[in-house]
């Protein structure tokens, strides 16, 4: 496994890799299952709230296929840190890394996307199901652990609170900016 990921990839792969690609390429099976499917009831109070609609609607699928109800919230109107990104730029990662495992095979036009092609891939790949689920234009204003209560998290109207929650920003969510000094007159892209 290893060999043949190192070839592909052109590079040297360190051994810690191996399990996940075999899990990715479903030569282990990576669906989480119950031994003993909990009651409905219980499971409807484990509602989890999952910050950032990028890539956290692959936490949604899962929490789909187990029965746990969720939630996706969303600042913007889409999968922004994409769409900021100038359209020719390229990701820096092999598309690979950007697949999903639960959805249809993408064929991709290169061997690293450009910022459309993995925009229409990800939106593409979110199910009827996991779109119901998301609330776009919907910001995380404040949250609040208090003990032995559930997590106070307000989201707009209405608030409420909520046992489980995954924050996953993407990287590009709020971006640096640095002033560079000198006297450069080009496009700057500055990484999060």
């Amino acid at each position: 496994m290893l060999k043949m990921m190192r070839a592909c990839l052109g590079e040297n792969v360190t051994p810690e890799y191996a399990p996940l690609m075999r899990e990715e390429m479903g030569f282990i099976a990576r669906d989480v299952r119950w031994a003993k499917q909990p009651a409905s009831e219980q499971l409807q109070q484990q509602h989890v709230l999952i910050v950032g609609a990028g890539f956290g609607h692959a936490l949604g699928v899962a929490l789909g296929r187990l029965g746990i109800p969720y939630t996706i919230v969303e600042k913007n109107d889409d999968s922004a840190a994409l769409v900021r990104q100038p359209v020719s730029l390229g990701v820096d990662t092999p598309n690979h890394s950007y697949s999903f495992s639960f959805g249809a095979r993408n064929n991709w036009t290169r061997y690293f996307a450009q910022r459309d092609e993995l925009l229409d891939y990800l939106k593409r790949s979110r199910s009827n199901m996991v779109c119901s689920h998301i609330r776009f234009n919907t910001r995380l204003t404040s949250s609040r652990w208090n003990r032995p209560a559930p997590l106070d998290l307000d989201i707009g109207k209405p608030t409420r609170a909520w046992k489980n929650s995954s924050r996953g920003p993407g990287q590009r969510d709020r971006p640096a900016q640095r002033s560079i000094a000198g006297s450069f007159h080009g496009e700057r892209i500055l990484p999060a």
